[in-house]
């Protein structure tokens, strides 16, 4: 196999462990926004969100399926959903694997799978990679910013200012959504994984590097959201350990039956 494609071992791990397919045959981008209801098995490509119909139409079936009461609430939950999808295997193989994947929306879909319960997948339509070149700190060094500009700058920048602009959802929520996944893959999920300490140490070199990033070039915006919502860790009131809290609210609570707070949300530190 080229150096230039994941192997069989982590395009297994990668479905396995995040849910992300990498599908080597070219896929046809499905319309999901028909006049009928959207049917459980239609793929979504990434690219639509960009467009305004296409937005508010995807927010309008998900209100319907998770019970939002809003399209900004809607917004976010998806926010918080993709942000898991996408984002933190693109950021683990970039540290474990040393390979950064081809993340241009035209290339991402959304498989909606369960239609009464909103549990979707992505689907990669390339294994294609750009693996780390050079072999010095600086070099990788380059190659990861780089990475995660594709990331971050040309993939999810124009997506959540979408979001944002048919829902009217607050893009700080939509970022900091984003940020707690990655927190938790850093600081949790990593630490706890079979992994050679070598790749442990990489990655918390990745993460020190994300962080440090002074402005939010790399992000689209005027301030790395990686680093502005990374706040220090504050101990539970019950004991059970250190917790990080949100700035914002995600608005999960506005999709139950009765409310329920996220353990981190900001609104249940007031109850």
């Amino acid at each position: 196999m080229s150096n230039r494609q994941l192997t069989k071992l982590e395009l297994d791990e990668l479905a396995s462990r995040f849910q992300l397919m990498v599908d080597k045959k070219s896929v046809s981008c499905l319309k999901l926004f028909t006049k009928q209801t959207p049917s459980s098995n239609r793929l979504l490509c990434m690219e639509e969100l960009l467009e305004q119909e296409h937005c508010t139409e995807y927010l309008r079936y998900l209100c319907a399926v998770i019970g939002a009461p809003s399209l900004a609430v809607a917004a976010s939950q998806f926010a918080k959903r993709y942000a898991a999808l996408l984002v933190v295997p693109a950021l683990y193989t970039m540290s474990i694997y040393d390979k950064a994947l081809d993340v241009s929306l035209k290339h991402v879909q959304l498989y909606n799978n369960e239609q009464q319960s909103w549990q979707p997948s992505l689907i990669l339509q390339t294994s294609n990679i750009t693996p780390v070149f050079g072999n010095t700190a600086e070099e990788r060094r380059d190659w990861y910013f780089c990475s995660i500009s594709q990331l971050f700058l040309l993939h999810l920048a124009p997506l959540w200012r979408s979001l944002a602009l048919a829902s009217s959802v607050s893009p700080i929520i939509l970022w900091e959504n984003t940020a707690v996944r990655i927190y938790s893959l850093f600081e949790r999920k990593i630490a706890k994984l079979e992994l050679p300490n070598c790749k442990k140490e990489q990655a918390q070199a990745d993460y020190a590097a994300l962080l440090a990033l002074s402005d939010g070039a790399n992000f689209g915006e005027s301030y790395n959201p990686v680093a502005r919502f990374r706040t220090s860790l504050r101990q539970r009131n019950d004991d059970s350990g250190a917790t990080r809290m949100r700035h914002t609210c995600c608005f999960y609570y506005l999709t139950t039956s009765s409310p329920k707070y996220c353990d981190i949300c900001p609104r249940a530190m007031k109850k």
